[in-house]
């Protein structure tokens, strides 16, 4: 019975970390998602060990159930397109700066990656020079766009569109390979108290993916792809995905990368791809979250 007991459980844990379903944003459930390489390990670990004792079946397969489940927990969920060519496109940077790094940081930062698009939740300090500067009404998010790119202006983004801590929309009205329309935002935290504000941001983002598809979505998501409806989502992929399987983590930098949460997100379109090798995650300091830079280009 208890054996029985065992494998009915283990099963239920297996289905609730399915990409998209319902329980991944469950409270305890919600956490468990988003340490994939944390829990993917760790149910692989105890799977084999279930394998070993294979004197009982029902632990048998139990075991071999831990272990496609925790394999699975690696997988990204939507793989954005990879190009062997390096030649044009943008430089974009992801940075919550957790409203501690200061602008002589950050320009230091800007100066050896050189990007062309940055979003910068919690920070609204000064603007690096040659940069145009879109900060959020709300808990600041920060959108830096380089001047050279042309002339962006913000647009409004109606209520229905915010999420919980900011949300920055920035277009020339001419979207195109060098000028394409960012979004930048900041959710919620899938905290006591703040889950419903956490889910119905997940569910603004999947609407504002559908709104606009041709946009860049970047920001600190406070959730990785396989949460709830961002799974669902067939307009864009994260191009942090593109970055190497143990090195993909952002979040909090106390921990070691391979073992940090991947809540940091660059979406880019269909139709872009990521260029071979141009997607990092930085150990820069000054901030609980480490930076993501990608080089992405329009197919």
């Amino acid at each position: 019975m208890r054996i029985l007991s065992l494998c009915i459980f283990i099963a239920a844990l297996a289905w609730a970390l399915l990409p998209g379903n319902t329980a991944t944003t469950w409270p305890l459930i919600a956490h468990f998602t988003a340490f994939p390489v944390v829990v993917g390990a760790g149910l692989g670990l105890i799977g084999v060990v279930g394998v070993l004792l294979r004197r009982f079946r029902p632990l048998l397969a139990a075991g071999v159930v831990l272990v496609i489940a925790g394999a699975g927990s690696f997988l990204p969920v939507q793989q954005p397109a990879v190009s062997d060519a390096d030649d044009g496109g943008l430089v974009v940077l992801e940075w919550n700066t957790g409203d501690s790094v200061t602008p002589e940081a950050l320009a230091t930062l800007i100066r050896d990656v050189d990007p062309d698009i940055a979003v910068l939740p919690e920070y609204s300090g000064a603007a690096p020079a040659g940069y145009r500067s879109f900060v959020s009404s709300e808990m600041p998010v920060t959108v830096l766009v380089a001047e050279e790119l042309g002339d962006y202006r913000a647009v409004e983004v109606p209520g229905s569109s915010e999420v919980t801590f900011g949300t920055v929309h920035v277009s020339t009205g001419r979207p195109g390979e060098r000028t394409p329309d960012v979004i930048g935002l900041h959710t919620a935290p899938p905290l006591p108290g703040l889950m419903g504000r956490w889910h119905d941001d997940l569910g603004t983002i999947v609407s504002l993916a559908e709104t606009h598809p041709d946009a860049l979505i970047i920001g600190d998501l406070n959730a990785v792809p396989r949460h709830g409806v961002l799974a669902r989502t067939d307009t864009h992929a994260d191009a942090a995905a593109a970055a190497p399987l143990l090195g993909r983590g952002t979040w909090p930098t106390a921990l070691p990368g391979w073992a940090r949460s991947p809540i940091d997100h660059i979406l880019i379109p269909h139709g872009w791809s990521v260029v071979d090798g141009g997607v990092r995650v930085l150990d820069t300091g000054g901030s609980d979250h480490a930076p993501v830079v990608a080089h992405i280009r329009r197919d």
